[in-house]
């Protein structure tokens, strides 16, 4: 290593001191100098560690880190360093669409975070919405991203799925819906797998589960008559308690 820094890193420390200066002052121009820090400078400097003023100021923080195709440090080691710096804080990483999902690593602490944000965002739907509340994905469908992303099941994701009841589970098939891949999409030859897997952990946890197979029409139709059926059984509520006179 000699002692020469490029342009960049000059204006990495520049904009981390900078940062430094302005969020001791509580000026508002940290954002704006903290973003342009993070794109000159990807190893962690003065700047990043303004993490640690944010912890004090909160319950739970979260830190992105984001990659661009074109920077030469990988993402998984920048992620790696900021959670070996601020073990106290959620770090998760995130790549632009040039990057590849070759430069993401998921750890299981991760998964938790996810499952418990899926089910307040689902709450706060089923709130304001209609007696329906149709999810793309859930906590307990998290469970198996778990295991697909880490290679084993997570007790706590499945403590938190069991915490709140879904009535009815949609499963299309692999073979009825082509992949497309959109850039945030990875691993199509999984996708038996996959199915499979969100097809055995219904069955074996006890919940409701409607195979929706055929072309996007059909897939339609039952999914219709399967929500339609179960909005038809209606909501059966104990009898009230007798009173005592």
């Amino acid at each position: 290593m000699n002692g020469t820094l490029s342009r960049s890193e000059v204006l990495g420390f520049a904009t981390g001191a900078l940062c430094v200066w302005l969020v001791a002052r509580q000026h508002i121009a940290n954002w704006p100098i903290g973003i342009a820090s993070n794109v000159f400078f990807n190893p962690p400097h003065a700047g990043h560690h303004l993490v640690r003023t944010a912890q004090v100021r909160c319950e739970r923080l979260t830190v992105l880190v984001c990659a661009a195709s074109v920077e030469s440090v990988p993402l998984a080691d920048r992620v790696a360093w900021m959670r070996e710096a601020h073990p106290d804080a959620d770090v998760v990483g995130a790549a632009d669409p040039g990057a590849t999902w070759a430069d993401l690593s998921f750890t299981s602490q991760e998964f938790p975070v996810i499952a418990r944000r899926q089910d307040a965002a689902e709450e706060r739907a089923a709130r304001v919405g209609s007696p329906v509340l149709v999810c793309d994905t859930d906590s307990f469908a998290t469970g198996t991203w778990h295991e697909r992303y880490t290679g084993g099941r997570s007790a706590e994701v499945e403590r938190i799925a069991a915490l709140t009841r879904r009535h009815l589970y949609l499963l299309t098939e692999d073979t009825d819906v082509p992949f497309e891949d959109d850039g945030l999409r990875d691993g199509p030859e999984l996708r038996p797998w996959m199915t499979r897997r969100f097809r055995e952990e219904p069955a074996a946890t006890g919940r409701r589960l409607r195979s929706v197979p055929g072309d996007r029409r059909e897939r339609l139709a039952t999914a219709v008559a399967a929500v339609d059926g179960l909005l038809a059984e209606g909501w059966r509520f104990a009898d009230p308690l007798p009173e005592n006179r």
